[in-house]
């Protein structure tokens, strides 16, 4: 699987994804793609972002298919929203037609500005 990259409009910013590894999820069990987040001008990492490919209940309406973490110093550049559209490319090139994205209600700064359709 080779790295995706986006140019984000308007901005110098290049995030390219940065796959990492094919395994089963520590915590929901099911078979996950790894990737890093990554600034593109300097390879610095920005965090990670995962793809879960089982489409159970338990996946759909509880744990998503996409689980994503931001380093902290990175946080609130909106890394994982842009990252997300990348991993959609993947997703549909692995058959996906949608994405389950949940969030815990408590998780104000992860919570959804819109909806990707």
């Amino acid at each position: 699987m080779t790295a995706l990259t986006s140019k984000i409009v308007g901005t110098a910013i290049l995030i390219k994804l940065q796959y990492s590894h094919f395994a089963q999820h520590p915590v929901h069990r099911v078979g996950t793609y790894f990737f890093r987040m990554v600034y593109t001008h300097t390879g610095e990492e920005l965090g990670n972002i995962n793809l879960r490919i089982d489409s159970s209940f338990y996946i759909e309406h509880y744990a998503g298919h996409v689980g994503f973490s931001v380093h902290e110093a990175h946080r609130g550049h909106r890394y994982a929203a842009r990252s997300v559209f990348l991993l959609a490319i993947i997703a549909k090139k692995l058959g996906f037609t949608s994405l389950w994205i949940t969030c815990d209600p408590e998780n104000t700064a992860s919570q959804p500005k819109h909806i990707i359709r």
